[in-house]
């Protein structure tokens, strides 16, 4: 009557496993981790106080393991692709792409680097004055950097020259990050719970408007936005939150283990159905489909603390800054 009660169990559980398998092979994450929890769950109520009993546990423990790690989606890199070394100031988020050539910050700031496979390295020097850059955005004729002093910095890549253009600021309480979509400027502004919108004019970007409608989320932690119509606001606690036309909109990213509980950086374009996110404190890459769904959680011995994202959607490329260094990674 024991092992009767005991194989029950058991087969209990292995049907959780045979479900969550089920639910995986046709894409209904959510209702496999439920099954693989509940199996979870009973196996730990089974002893393996037998030989016969031990390797059945075991057998149906590892199967469980499986599935855990394919709904955790990680691929772990060896030796992710080095770029560059000595870039980053300070976990600013100044790392960007223009006509598919990845751009970063100088770490002493005075400069922006361009790698080009065919070009080799080269330096654009920012104006002396400029003070300390805090956001950079790439539009398409042009990249846009935003110092702390709120000096706008106009980059031209192709002439490798940087002047200082005009930008209205005179309602806002200060940028953690901008963004350049469709000639206009965005940027975020935290201390305001505030996302302002700069329209372009002759020679730089006119007082600002603000964009934000209708939101129920508190801005004042945010670090980082995104945009490809939508506008993505990343909280540095590991919240995303999604606006169109100024109205916050019902979507959220979908729990993933381990949790997601700090966001470093945020990087999307309208070339991809990709978001990715740099999760400083779990060292890791994450890329998210755009309804939600995690793709793919990125790894190597090598990430210490990625601190910010951008990436190429048509090259299906990221490019990554961990602790004054450039990496390059395929997008999932």
């Amino acid at each position: 009557a024991e092992q009767a009660l005991w194989m029950a169990v058991y087969d209990q559980a292995f049907d959780r496993r045979t479900r969550a398998e089920a639910d995986i092979i046709y894409g209904n994450e959510d209702r496999a981790q439920g099954y693989v929890k509940e199996a979870r769950g009973l196996l730990a109520g089974l002893d393996e106080k037998t030989s016969q009993r031990k390797k059945t546990w075991g057998d149906l423990d590892a199967s469980l393991k499986e599935l855990e790690t394919k709904l955790r989606r990680e691929i772990h890199l060896d030796h992710p692709r080095q770029l560059l070394s000595g870039v980053g100031m300070d976990r600013a988020k100044l790392v960007t792409t223009w006509k598919h050539r990845p751009y970063a910050l100088s770490q002493d700031g005075e400069s922006l680097i361009n790698l080009d496979a065919t070009l080799g390295t080269r330096r654009i020097p920012l104006p002396a004055t400029s003070g300390t850059p805090i956001g950079i955005t790439a539009g398409t004729n042009e990249m846009l950097i935003l110092t702390k002093s709120q000096k706008l910095i106009r980059i031209d890549p192709e002439r490798l020259t940087a002047k200082q253009v005009s930008l209205g600021m005179t309602h806002a309480s200060g940028s953690q990050a901008i963004h350049l979509y469709n000639r206009k400027l965005y940027s975020l502004d935290p201390a305001s719970n505030m996302v302002w919108k700069y329209n372009a004019q002759a020679d730089g970007f006119g007082s600002e408007t603000t964009y934000l409608k209708q939101t129920s989320t508190d801005l004042r932690n945010t670090i980082g936005i995104t945009i490809d119509a939508n506008i993505y606001v990343a909280n540095q606690n590991g919240l995303v939150t999604r606006y169109l036309s100024g109205v916050q909109e019902s979507w959220s990213l979908r729990p993933i283990d381990p949790p997601l509980t700090s966001i470093s950086g945020i990087w999307t374009d309208p070339d991809t159905d990709r978001l990715v996110v740099a999760d400083l404190v779990g060292k890791r890459v994450l890329v998210f489909h755009k309804d939600g769904q995690l793709i793919a959680q990125i790894s190597s011995a090598d990430f210490q603390g990625p601190e910010a994202v951008s990436g190429d959607g048509a090259q299906k490329k990221i490019y990554l800054v961990d602790q004054q260094r450039l990496f390059s990674l395929d997008l999932p």
